[in-house]
């Protein structure tokens, strides 16, 4: 009698807390503002860094690459080596994590995490909290890095991308959007995490408003010692919304 194997159960990832005693985090959008300059500066001063979407053109070794959408991996071939989409070139993504919502199978490496709810946080680390922005649940993955400060670049939020356009032609639907980053500023207060959009003329409000230099005055900082996420184990259960 032959034996069918079974296929491997699903697990969700869990995103490791790389910051155990607290650091800051470099979220980066793809907003039109967004340029080398400032990234290099930031991406030197942070502890670890999150790339959304196509802003991993100009930092392709950041800590993590975030995409919400199995198609966006689709479109970059995974970003496992350096590709073109039109005119655009990318270069291979060659930094530690690689996250998504959707199932990506052809491309190995790439860790799904689940939906969480549309407004708030969740302290869940198989989980981000989703504000129909890519940058909102990149904000939720810093806090279960273990950030206890976020730094925006590129978030806009408004107007086109630094790159152009995505291959669906497609905006965030960026009114809704402000709604509900709102939602997240109590949450981040009540954990102690502070937010800082140091994004030029973004319409994003809620949070603290401040230059690259505000936050990082000259020779202040101490780069926090990062966790192997094989060696972190984290205990944290229930949202806070």
């Amino acid at each position: 009698m032959v034996k069918v194997k079974k296929p491997a159960s699903f697990q969700y990832a869990t995103v490791p807390r790389l910051l155990p005693d607290g650091g800051t985090v470099l979220v980066m959008g793809s907003g039109q503002s967004l340029n080398q300059a400032d990234v290099d500066f930031a991406h030197a001063h942070s502890d670890a860094v999150i790339a959304v979407n196509d802003s991993y053109k100009l930092a392709p070794h950041a800590t993590a690459l975030y995409a919400g959408d199995a198609h966006w991996y689709g479109w970059h071939k995974g970003c496992e080596r350096a590709h073109k989409i039109g005119s655009v070139e990318y270069p291979a993504f060659t930094g530690r994590f690689r996250y998504c919502l959707g199932k990506t199978p052809q491309y190995s490496g790439i860790q799904m995490l689940r939906r969480g709810p549309q407004t708030g946080l969740t302290l869940n680390p198989q989980m981000l909290a989703l504000g129909l922005n890519s940058v909102y649940a990149a904000i939720n993955m810093a806090v279960h890095f273990g950030a206890t400060r976020v730094v925006l670049l590129g978030v806009d939020m408004y107007g086109a991308h630094f790159f152009g356009a995505h291959l669906n032609k497609t905006l965030p639907p960026f009114a809704l959007c402000l709604q509900r980053f709102a939602t997240l500023v109590d949450p981040l207060r009540a954990i102690g995490v502070e937010a800082i959009n140091c994004t030029p003329k973004s319409a994003l409000k809620c949070f603290r408003m401040a230059s690259l230099d505000d936050v990082w005055p000259s020779g202040d900082f101490v780069p926090a010692a990062l966790s192997e996420p094989d060696q972190q184990t984290i205990h944290v259960s229930g949202d806070l919304q």
